[in-house]
């Protein structure tokens, strides 16, 4: 019972502490990541050939 009322009590005190911020990206980061994704993505598709019957199929 005890150690419920200290865990009680440590949030308590944590409820008004800020959570500790995002590191921020800038717009041209992730823009720059976006398109990364993009080439990767399609050069993926074009590469490995779709078996699962999900989107388009590539004849062999």
């Amino acid at each position: 019972m005890e150690l419920l009322r200290s865990l009680m009590r440590v949030a308590r005190d944590n409820e008004d502490r800020p959570w500790p911020s995002r590191p921020t990206v800038t717009r041209e980061e992730r823009d720059e990541a976006q398109a990364q994704f993009q080439v990767i993505s399609r050069l993926y598709n074009l590469l490995v050939p779709n078996t699962t019957g999900c989107g388009p199929t590539y004849r062999r």
